[in-house]
């Protein structure tokens, strides 16, 4: 027994050198592991802001000076600083401009340079683009009405293959009409008893109508191939037909009056009102007054007014006003018509033809006469006045060349 006592008292110098060096070897683990503790957090911290500065340059996209103006400040204002950042610009496959953040930063080790790591290296890409994020509200439905005072009322005969809304009352005053979804009201929802519906829904909620910004941004051009001088007053294009092609641009904040009728094939931007009288279209006969291509851009810094019928498909855009006067509007068949005016009224008759696009008033009364109408997408007004007698609305089935919604960045990388 006293043997093996001695023996344990003999080994205690070699035990505590053992623990020295196992604490030597656990300190210098525990210290490179601070270190690179460290240098994650620090890096995920500058992924952050590198994140958050390619997002903030995609929204000005494709401005590249704006852009690299929002991603420099953004990095700084996340306590990064700019003057070593990389930014670049490509093309994605859509066209899209997408904005590169690249950013490299050297951090001195606080432990790890017992094992001669002086220095941690590290750094952080973000590549990031914007998109059109689909838009909901009004245009999830086939007929809507905006206006917190203003009573939706169906006074003819209709068959919905889809839901309407009514930011106030919704009523029916003819007893013969078929809903397939809901009549939603965020009062009072009434139908005769003639009238089936999917679901009657009273006390719906308040629904809120769509900007249109970005549907006016991706369609209307910004250059053009000729530009005219309208000064504030009259042009009166009196003689012939006018035949616009590729982007044009009348500017100056006048009236444009045109006598003999208008054709468009490309794009028209209007500063001031159009007037468009007659009818002058070599092979279309005395009736029409307007006649657009689906591919064709009319937008209108005022109101317009067209004296006799349009006929054709497009995108029509107004700030104030849109007014067919004619009582006999002829629309391309399966190719979408876009009716929008910002802060007017929309007035056009469609009687006995198949319509497809959107009109929409979020401002103002839209009123659509005609019968025996057929028309597939969203009619959207502040107020609904006028319906087609013997209505029928199917969702629309034909591509938008555009997008409804808000613009939104978003990270690819």
């Amino acid at each position: 027994m006293k043997g093996i006592k001695r023996f344990f008292r003999a080994e205690d110098g070699v035990s505590a050198i053992v623990v020295a060096l196992l604490m030597v070897v656990f300190l210098s683990v525990a210290a490179l592991v601070t270190d690179l503790g460290i240098a994650y957090y620090k890096r995920t911290e500058l992924q952050s802001a590198v994140d958050a500065a390619a997002l903030a340059g995609a929204y000005l996209l494709p401005d590249q000076e704006g852009a690299s103006a929002a991603a420099r400040n953004y990095l700084q204002l996340n306590g990064v600083n700019p003057a070593n950042a990389q930014i670049t610009f490509t093309l994605g496959s859509r066209g899209n401009s997408i904005i590169r953040v690249g950013y490299a930063q050297q951090k001195r080790s606080y432990f790890a340079n017992v094992f001669g790591i002086n220095t941690l290296n590290y750094s952080c890409n973000a590549k990031a683009t914007t998109g059109i994020r689909a838009a909901k509200g009004a245009f999830d439905y086939l007929l809507f009405s905006g206006s917190p005072t203003g009573t939706l009322e169906m006074k003819t005969n209709f068959h919905i293959y889809g839901s309407v809304h009514s930011n106030y009352n919704f009523t029916t005053s003819y007893r013969n009409g078929y809903i397939e979804g809901a009549a939603e009201a965020v009062g009072t929802a009434y139908a005769n008893s003639g009238v089936v519906v999917g679901a009657l829904i009273s006390g719906a909620p308040f629904v809120p109508m769509v900007s249109f910004t970005e549907v006016i941004n991706q369609m209307v051009p910004t250059v053009f191939d000729q530009s005219y001088w309208l000064p504030a007053v009259n042009l009166v294009a009196a003689d012939n037909c006018m035949y616009f092609t590729g982007r044009t641009r009348i500017y100056g904040g006048g009236n444009l009056v045109l006598k003999k009728g208008m054709k468009l094939t490309g794009s028209l931007y209007v500063e001031g009102n159009l007037y468009v009288y007659g009818a002058n279209i070599q092979g279309e006969g005395g009736n029409t007054c307007i006649l657009m291509s689906d591919t064709s851009v009319l937008y209108v810094t005022g109101s317009i007014y067209v004296e006799k019928n349009f006929k054709g498909a497009g995108s029509i855009f107004a700030g104030g006003s849109i007014n067919f006067a004619g009582g006999s509007d002829k629309l391309t068949d399966k190719k979408p018509l876009t009716l929008y005016s910002s802060n007017g009224n929309i007035t056009l008759n469609v009687g006995s033809t198949h319509g497809y696009g959107i009109v929409y008033a979020p401002l103002g009364n839209v009123s659509v006469g005609g019968g025996n109408t057929t028309w597939h997408g969203s009619i959207i007004g502040n107020t609904i006045s006028y319906i087609p007698a013997n209505l029928t609305m199917y969702a629309n089935d034909v591509q938008l060349p555009f997008i409804i919604g808000s613009r939104t960045a978003f990270l690819i990388e």
